[in-house]
């Protein structure tokens, strides 16, 4: 089970969540531990407009820097890196977050990245951006893509999706993207591959978020990528 509840605090009116020991190592960790703070912002907060992917993960970057402040781990979240670090790595292409050392005066190299995707993702040519995509410049778009081809996560053997479920549930995202993935390699088979499919499911009881597992394989080896999906709340005004 990914967690065993939700529960509003009274002191702060923030849900505590209490996440699995199967969540093992500190980014992942961290992703899920932002998600209460995430929640309570979307819930209490009143919203001007409808919040587009950007405005998901700025809200999102806010909870989980805070997360990492009442709960040092030792590490930062970026918004929008670029990596100019690594040798062989694309320095054009911005990941959405990445964790860096916090210590002073540690290299500003990526340890994790975290690519976010709105659910859906839109309609005709973006509909199956979480996986596959083209920008209108010709660049890939997809989630997925991005990993298989470098231009995230470059050189790291971990990294993560995090995506914005506006519409169905988890279950369905979870059918829908591995039917997307395995109609790929049918399609691009020197590319994709049907054990590329989306792994493990875990949905917490109260159907806030989920977690999933799957392999993306690159030109020379392969990353390992961890999906957290939270449920958007619809929005009270």
């Amino acid at each position: 089970m990914l967690a065993n509840s939700f529960q509003n605090s009274i002191s702060t009116g923030v849900p505590n969540f209490t996440y699995s020991d199967k969540l093992d190592n500190i980014y992942k960790s961290s992703l899920l531990g932002a998600v209460p703070e995430f929640i309570y912002g979307l819930n209490t907060y009143s919203r001007t407009k409808s919040l587009s992917e950007e405005d998901f993960s700025q809200e999102y970057l806010i909870a989980l820097s805070r997360y990492l402040s009442k709960n040092p781990k030792g590490i930062l979240a970026v918004p929008e890196y670029k990596d100019i670090y690594t040798q062989g790595a694309n320095p054009v292409k911005r990941v959405d977050i990445a964790f860096v050392p916090s210590e002073q005066g540690a290299s500003n190299s990526k340890l994790y990245t975290v690519e976010a995707k709105r659910l859906p993702t839109g309609k005709g040519e973006r509909e199956k951006e979480y996986i596959y995509g083209f920008s209108t410049t010709g660049s890939p778009s997809g989630g997925i893509q991005r990993f298989k081809t470098g231009d995230h996560g470059y050189g790291l053997p971990e990294s993560a999706l995090l995506s914005y479920v506006e519409e169905n549930d988890f279950i369905y995202w979870h059918k829908t993207i591995n039917s997307w993935i395995v109609d790929k390699a049918k399609e691009l088979p020197v590319d994709w591959k049907e054990d590329e499919r989306l792994k493990d499911l875990d949905i917490d009881p109260t159907e806030i978020c989920s977690t999933c597992y799957s392999v993306a394989y690159r030109e020379s080896d392969s990353i390992e990528l961890f999906h957290l999906w939270i449920k958007i709340p619809k929005n009270k005004n």
